[in-house]
């Protein structure tokens, strides 16, 4: 019995461990050093959504250090928008505006892929 709470307690801790590096309470994510690009290029529509999220189609093609040639992004209050190294606005990622995104979490793989965005940075 006392090996089952043991086993128990450990998993508890590893599950809550994992949701406060993930960003589950709320904080927003930083630009990652390193960090894999989930797809770079053109955003070809933008859809704001009900919830207060904005959705971006992004169109580039596949890189060496890029994931995807195409991708559908979720901007949510926790994405970091980025311009030239400084903090910039949703309103500013419309369509033509070439971008980078790093992929916050799963994707869905679907094509294209959809997921939200942990950082985007609008590339000048």
């Amino acid at each position: 019995m006392k090996r089952i709470l043991a086993v128990f307690l450990a998993a508890a801790a590893l599950f809550l461990g994992a949701c406060a590096v993930s960003g589950v309470q709320g904080t927003q994510a930083l630009p990652s050093e390193g960090a894999k690009i989930g797809v770079r290029g053109q955003i070809t529509t933008r859809s704001d959504n009900p919830d207060g999220s904005v959705t971006l189609l992004v169109e580039g093609e596949k890189q060496e250090d890029t994931e995807y040639d195409k991708a559908s992004v979720t901007v949510t209050a926790k994405t970091s928008i980025l311009k030239n190294g400084e903090t910039a606005s949703a309103d500013e990622l419309k369509s033509g505006v070439r971008v980078e995104v790093e992929m916050a979490g799963p994707v869905a793989e679907s094509y294209p892929v959809q997921g939200a965005a942990a950082v985007i940075r609008i590339v000048t």
